[in-house]
């Protein structure tokens, strides 16, 4: 059965030839062109439609399209297809005017921007697979908060903080030690900690695989699917994480063996071994700081406070990236700016001491 894309086709076909005979008359050159637009809207939509990303997570497919709904009802209205001056302006527009779905109130920037990075990764896709020569997003700068807006500073505690919660770990199961020591460590989003398989960790060097990620809906319960960005990572754990980790598995293999449980592989479970609800950390953290009075702990604070420290004492972002799994460095530059703007200035102290301090000027003069 003919789609409506394919009798436009059939009829430009027929319309170039009466064009290229000159029997085309000039007063429906109007509709021709109209028509020529619809078949550009259609074909970018299908293009558009083919850059979703394979998942079966409902969430991910649903805000892809949801932004596509958006952006070609951009698109209609501009009357242009793909242009940088139409996405920015889509973006302006978005951010100007559009509202939360379930609060009625203005999105907020990390809404914005969510939208911004989705378009990037779309067009990039397209150029990709040769639907487009060039992606529009090429030269687009990240948007920036409204002036009225106040962007929440992500949580982030100190050294001297991280130490005291991996102290009170001390007191808590080891299972729980574990995990929250390895988030600590990792840096990984709380998904990719609940979908963790002892098949992805060497505990001998202390490398992890990381491919796998655990989410929730109502319908289907946990359930594992790719990372974030589909995008799969190996980092190292430090030692005295890798060696708990190791205590924490002969735990856990005592543990299921005594009860009769099976072991499906995972590296936190629940008491029956079946694999935890990725809101478990979470709920976990939060009964875990309002114990130890630290404020506002959830998975994404420990995430934060790994990268922070990491950057202030000299890692590099593209490392630090790398291990956080982000799209793009850019990404954590975006975040972690003030840090690493920090970390630059204590590297040029040190080029200082090594190169202008009287000591070593006296030696190049001798």
């Amino acid at each position: 059965m003919a789609t409506v894309l394919d009798q436009y086709n059939q009829k430009k076909v027929q319309i170039t030839a009466q064009i290229a005979a000159g029997k085309f008359p000039a007063e429906q050159m109007l509709q021709y062109q109209e028509m020529l637009y619809r078949i550009d809207v259609l074909e970018t939509c299908m293009a558009l439609c083919r850059t979703a990303p394979v998942t079966s997570d409902q969430r991910v497919l649903g805000s892809h399209y949801r932004l596509l709904d958006c952006f070609l009802n951009c698109v209609l209205q501009e009357r242009r297809i793909g242009t940088p001056a139409m996405i920015k302006k889509y973006i302006v527009d978005f951010q100007a005017n559009g509202k939360n779905y379930f609060t009625g109130e203005l999105v907020g920037h990390k809404t914005v921007l969510k939208h911004f990075i989705i378009l990037h990764r779309i067009f990039a896709s397209a150029v990709e697979n040769d639907v487009l020569q060039v992606s529009p997003m090429q030269k687009l700068k990240r948007p920036k908060p409204r002036k009225d807006e106040i962007e929440k500073e992500a949580q982030v505690y100190t050294e001297e903080e991280a130490k005291y919660i991996i102290s009170c770990l001390d007191n808590e199961s080891m299972m729980w030690k574990a995990l929250v020591m390895f988030m600590i460590d990792s840096g990984c989003r709380r998904g990719e900690v609940v979908g963790l398989m002892w098949d992805a960790v060497d505990l001998t060097t202390g490398e992890v695989k990381i491919f796998r990620n655990a989410q929730y809906t109502s319908g289907k319960g946990t359930y594992i699917t790719t990372t974030k960005n589909r995008k799969n990572r190996v980092l190292y754990m430090n030692p005295t994480v890798l060696s708990v980790m190791r205590e924490w598995k002969r735990e856990q293999a005592r543990y299921l063996l005594a009860q009769g449980y099976p072991r499906e592989g995972y590296c936190f479970t629940r008491e029956n071994g079946k694999v935890l609800n990725p809101q478990a950390p979470t709920s976990y953290l939060a009964r875990f700081g309002k114990k130890y009075g630290i404020q506002n702990l959830h998975p994404h604070a420990l995430r934060h406070t790994m990268a922070t420290i990491s950057i202030a004492n000299g890692a590099d972002i593209v490392s630090v990236s790398e291990k956080l799994g982000h799209s793009e460095t850019s990404v954590t530059l975006d975040v972690y700016s003030h840090v690493n703007k920090k970390a630059q200035k204590r590297a040029n102290q040190i080029l200082s001491q090594a190169l202008y301090t009287p000591q070593n000027e006296s030696k190049m003069q001798a």
